[in-house]
């Protein structure tokens, strides 16, 4: 993969050699960038005539390309790993890294791209470049994992949730609530209870009431007997 200049200029004329890219501007690695990242790029080859192509980048030491050149057949396709070394990513700083894919309308039956490009004269190859863009996790993402890993163990077990102070509060309330109702209910029962109570204990008192009563105009009425049999006499 050779380097690129990044003030070389593009050469594009589809009538000289057309070449479909995936992506076609921006080439996207996603971080974290500890360890090396993966990137593709598709190439399709939609002429009726082989193409040659060949990758150059504006860093050759970070990337390694595979493969970085070679021959498309024609309505040909094929896919190019882009790898990018591990590095100290730095969110302040502005990095500038490109790639540029050159191209050109091969001879037929032409196996060496190596030779066509150091023969060819610069009007035969065209290019087209493409942006690096390095991204890292979003921090909401990075927020998800680590209330995931918080609630589940080393051994992944589920964690228990703790309850925010609004739910504690709630529960206690409605347990409140729920005993009181409770101690309602014992006092409604215990005030039935009473009232049965007394209706039982209801015939009882009648029936003293009656004896006491009976006893009383006995004694009034033999009163009144000894009274008239006195005043007789």
């Amino acid at each position: 993969m050779g380097e690129m200049n990044d003030s070389s200029s593009s050469s594009e004329n589809p009538k000289k050699a057309e070449l479909i890219m995936a992506p076609d501007k921006e080439l996207v690695f996603e971080g974290p960038f500890n360890e090396t990242v993966i990137s593709q790029i598709l190439l399709t080859n939609p002429m009726p005539k082989p193409l040659a192509f060949k990758v150059r980048t504006t860093a050759p030491k970070n990337y390694c390309v595979k493969p970085n050149g070679g021959i498309l057949q024609p309505h040909e396709r094929r896919e190019l790993k882009v790898m990018l070394s591990p590095f100290q990513y730095d969110p302040e700083k502005e990095y500038k890294d490109k790639f540029m894919i050159q191209r050109m309308i091969a001879p037929v039956g032409e196996k060496n791209h190596v030779k066509l490009f150091s023969e060819a004269p610069p009007s035969a190859i065209c290019d087209s470049k493409l942006r690096c863009v390095f991204k890292t996790p979003a921090r909401d993402d990075a927020r998800s994992f680590m209330e995931r890993d918080q609630l589940t163990g080393k051994d992944g077990d589920q964690l228990p949730i703790m309850r925010s102070p609004e739910s504690l509060e709630n529960k206690t309330n409605k347990k409140l609530g729920m005993d009181s109702g409770i101690s309602r209910e014992r006092g409604i029962e215990e005030k039935v209870f009473t009232i049965q109570v007394s209706c039982f204990g209801l015939p009882k008192i009648i029936m003293k009431f009656l004896i006491i009563s009976v006893i009383f105009m006995g004694a009034m009425f033999m009163g009144i007997l000894l009274g008239a049999a006195l005043f007789f006499d």
